[in-house]
């Protein structure tokens, strides 16, 4: 029987209700020796691939234990709530994506299934808009505690898990085209582009490169650190993941220039 000592929560209930700390009143209830990590509750309402690029960024960081992930337009719906075991963890989510770049991240999943056992579900108060109360914790407190998964429900074929498509930037001869993955509390914006794939242009840190912001070129600084720069110089730093974010010293890069999620941007060399 495994048992783990962590459950981490990674969803997009924010602290402003009572809905986080509900789910830590549950866990405290089911498996009272649990060590609860809150990666963040603060994800955009509905995310769903922010919240799962958000838990493939911190899981490499996190300890061996039960990973709830909770972004979940398609609460009440048809859509399949799931137990996943990958490395040595247990990832516990709606099948909407958000757990797979997590999954991948661990090594892939090694057995799924899907949670229907209603022994192991909260009654529940209301309708069916809280499943992170009524089915999500309640499932990952009791696999905490070393109940097999195979008590939750069927086994559920990984292969037919909802994927996330994380895109991939393109590289020409003369440039990269990305878009912004996520922007973080500071106004950084992380691109899907690696500071290997810019040098591949020949660009050096230190150096110019122009932005291409759709449509609009400006120029940033290729560096590794922001104090390198004077104040509200527009940079292209290697981030703290290893990836390339546009930033502004001791400003916000988002509000600048006009950035979110998803925004294409192309850079370009000499």
């Amino acid at each position: 029987m495994v048992r783990y000592e962590y459950i981490t929560l990674t969803t997009d209930y924010g602290l402003n209700d009572e809905f986080a700390g509900v789910c830590h009143g549950v866990i405290a209830q089911i498996a009272p020796g649990a060590r609860v990590i809150d990666i963040t509750h603060g994800i955009e309402p509905f995310d769903v691939r922010g919240g799962g690029l958000t838990l493939v960024r911190a899981i490499q960081y996190m300890p061996a234990g039960v990973h709830v992930a909770i972004v979940d337009p398609g609460v009440g719906t048809d859509r399949r709530a799931i137990a996943v075991e990958a490395g040595p963890s247990v990832m516990v989510g709606p099948d909407n994506g958000i757990l797979s770049p997590a999954v991948a991240m661990l090594g892939g999943a090694t057995r799924c299934v899907e949670l229907t056992n209603e022994d192991y579900q909260l009654p529940r108060a209301g309708g069916q808009t809280f499943a992170g109360r009524d089915l999500f914790v309640p499932a990952a407190a009791q696999i905490a505690l070393g109940t097999p998964l195979e008590e939750f429900g069927d086994e559920v074929d990984p292969h037919t898990l909802v994927p996330m498509l994380v895109p991939l930037c393109s590289v020409d001869a003369k440039s990269v085209a990305g878009e912004i993955l996520w922007i973080d509390r500071f106004g950084n914006a992380q691109l899907n582009i690696s500071p290997g794939e810019l040098e591949m242009l020949g660009a050096s840190v230190g150096e110019q490169v122009e932005v291409e912001i759709e449509g609009a070129a400006i120029g940033a600084a290729f560096s590794n650190t922001y104090a390198d720069h004077e104040d509200g110089v527009i940079l292209l730093i290697v981030d703290s993941y290893g990836m390339l974010s546009l930033s502004v010293n001791r400003g916000r890069a988002s509000d600048i220039l006009g950035l979110r999620s998803a925004t294409k941007v192309r850079l370009k060399t000499g």
